[in-house]
């Protein structure tokens, strides 16, 4: 029975994810010379993510003279998403001490962020593939002694995203954002 005029719609989205994620990294740093250190790490992760959601989705007639009806329709819909990604990560720096007080570093490191679900989407955009990260950074850590003792530190760094999640939001083609 169709709902001719509508003042409205709700959700009820019940659901869940489900996150298994397994890894397994070495890191370590060697010496160089007397005043530098190479400093270097590897991390294999492999993530699987697994949502279901049952989505009924209520409508509410109206009347041209106004008033509160009780939902006269509804529509359900369950989902199950789910996604696989797997990725191996690293970091490479080299640190230059050439007193105690100063440190100068440079690194380049490669991150990432698992694929996963959006259960709020629509079925076929509610799985996303995972993002990668290059990130270089150059920098100095100062500490100095005195009346007032400390630290100082600077650093400059670029990130280079690959295949970015950014968030959105939108209205579905049921009426509910």
């Amino acid at each position: 029975d169709p709902v001719p005029f509508t003042v409205g719609s709700g959700i009820r989205a019940p659901g869940g994810v489900t996150y298994e994620n397994k890894a397994i990294c070495a890191q370590g740093s060697y010496d160089l010379a007397d005043q530098w250190s190479l400093n270097a790490g590897l991390r294999y992760t492999d993530d699987d993510t697994e949502g279901w959601t049952t989505e009924t989705v209520y409508y509410f007639p109206g009347s041209v003279l106004g008033g509160y009806f009780p939902a006269r329709a509804s529509a359900t819909e369950t989902r199950t998403p789910e996604t696989q990604s797997a990725e191996p990560t690293w970091l490479l720096g080299l640190e230059h001490n050439p007193t105690d007080e100063l440190m100068l570093y440079g690194k380049y490191a490669r991150g990432y962020r698992q694929g996963s679900v959006n259960l709020a989407s629509l079925a076929g955009w509610d799985t996303h593939e995972p993002e990668q990260v290059d990130s270089y950074e150059i920098g100095a850590k100062i500490a100095f002694e005195g009346r007032f003792p400390g630290t100082f530190n600077i650093a400059a760094f670029y990130n280079d995203f690959r295949d970015q999640q950014i968030q959105f939001g939108y209205y579905r083609t049921n009426g509910v954002g």
